[in-house]
């Protein structure tokens, strides 16, 4: 006769790879996911009392997807991307860049986060005016650590947006719609995980 599992021990087989399959579905998830925000607050002391510019935010942002924050004006947008790229700290709540607590890292930790996995389009550009194009964009990757290959890197973020007959232009020199393509030039050059814009 074969001898049949007792009852007892075949619902604990059942329930450890039930939790196996969890544990994997997890991992798997976060493999995927580049941003977790859970249950982010923002609050701002003022003079009569305290403003609460976000409230309870939740979301998943998978990797390799354009991901659009859509809302009025004053509705806590750029609060939220100060908060994700490390600028802003949140009154409540967390935010995950690929698992990790990014109010857990030092400020260093922070800076060099902020240098080599993320690029920033600022609403305001804030390209540094002494600089022309081509050193604006030179910049960043200074910024983030790379030696090499900087000149052909450079060249080619500036002719990705179209501005590669205005390299060596000073940004008072150009429009406003060229000084936002050599910022987007800038935040890609260093080839970041993370874009805000």
């Amino acid at each position: 006769h074969k001898q049949r599992g007792r009852p007892d021990e075949t619902k604990r087989n059942g329930a450890d790879k039930s939790r196996r399959g969890e544990d994997i579905m997890q991992e798997m998830e976060q493999v995927r996911t580049a941003i977790e925000i859970s249950h982010v607050g923002r609050t701002f002391p003022t003079a009569g009392g305290s403003f609460q510019a976000l409230k309870d935010i939740n979301a998943k942002i998978p990797k390799g997807i354009l991901t659009i924050l859509k809302g009025r004006s004053g509705s806590g947008k750029t609060t939220l991307l100060n908060i994700i790229g490390a600028l802003d700290a949140p009154s409540q709540g967390q935010v995950l860049i690929e698992g990790k607590d990014i109010a857990r890292l030092t400020e260093r930790q922070k800076d060099n986060l902020r240098r080599k996995q993320m690029g920033f389009v600022f609403q305001a550009v804030s390209l540094i005016p002494s600089l022309n194009a081509w050193q604006n964009v030179e910049f960043s990757l200074r910024m983030a650590g790379i030696r090499e290959g900087r000149r052909q890197r450079v060249e080619e973020c500036l002719k990705m947006v179209g501005l590669g007959s205005r390299m060596t232009h000073m940004p008072a020199e150009m429009s406003g719609g060229e000084q936002q393509r050599v910022a987007i030039a800038r935040a890609l050059a260093h080839r970041p995980r993370i874009i805000l814009a």
